[in-house]
């Protein structure tokens, strides 16, 4: 199931792959602390990009779509505290 998010992104030049500064979901907006994983895979639809990383106390798994240019949510974690 997909479920379409909302992303503020980074393109550049000089970068293989977009960056995702800013996640809105639900309304909210949450800012990516840090990415911890870029994965690209090939499919069907052309090429897909996977993204593990935080945002505001979350840990999210993205999926960019490069064809059609959207963003999906694929999973989301609360992160546990100490």
């Amino acid at each position: 199931m997909e479920r379409p998010v909302e992303v503020v992104a980074k393109f550049t030049r000089n970068r293989r792959y977009p960056i995702p500064l800013v996640v809105v979901r639900d309304g909210v907006r949450r800012r990516v602390e840090r990415i911890h994983l870029v994965h690209e895979r090939w499919s069907a639809r052309g090429l897909e990009l996977f993204y593990s990383l935080t945002a505001d106390g979350c840990w999210l798994k993205l999926r960019f779509d490069t064809q059609r240019v959207r963003w999906f949510l694929e999973e989301v974690h609360p992160l546990e505290g100490p």
